[in-house]
């Protein structure tokens, strides 16, 4: 299980220096054995406004996605080259306010999600970096 729990400190004297709260303010996955949310190879964790947490899962190429009290709500992808589908490894990063963007190595492309896990659409990797020199940043997705 992951524990997210995260608090800034400023003790160091350092502007954002992050420690992990011993605390968790909410728990994703399962030590249980179920190998759905069993949360190994995390590649990429983003929290959203709603509350909701996306984890990319490189090992077997799904994002999973978690309400605000840590249950699963949506797992996708897959191994695969369709829409939503992973054929390399993936990270994940926030895109916009509400969506995450997950990079397929394999097929150098972006796959778009809503907030909720709605697979929203792709773009290769020529479109992502025409966007870059129009000034979009993936990481805001603006």
């Amino acid at each position: 299980a992951l524990s997210i729990g995260f608090i800034p400190s400023t003790s160091h004297g350092q502007s954002a220096v992050w420690r992990i709260d011993p605390t968790p303010t909410v728990r994703l996955g399962t030590a249980d054995g179920d190998t759905l949310t069993e949360l190994v190879g995390i590649t990429g964790v983003v929290a959203l406004p709603n509350g909701a947490t996306a984890v990319s899962l490189g090992r077997n190429r799904r994002v999973l996605f978690f309400d605000a009290r840590g249950r699963l709500t949506v797992a996708n992808g897959r191994r695969g080259a369709g829409p939503g589908e992973f054929s390399g490894s993936i990270a994940t990063v926030r895109w916009s306010r509400d969506s995450v963007v997950v990079w397929d190595s394999g097929a150098d492309r972006w796959s778009i999600f809503a907030a909720n896990g709605a697979y929203g659409r792709q773009l290769s990797e020529v479109e992502g970096r025409q966007n870059r020199r129009r000034g979009a940043d993936v990481a805001t997705g603006m």
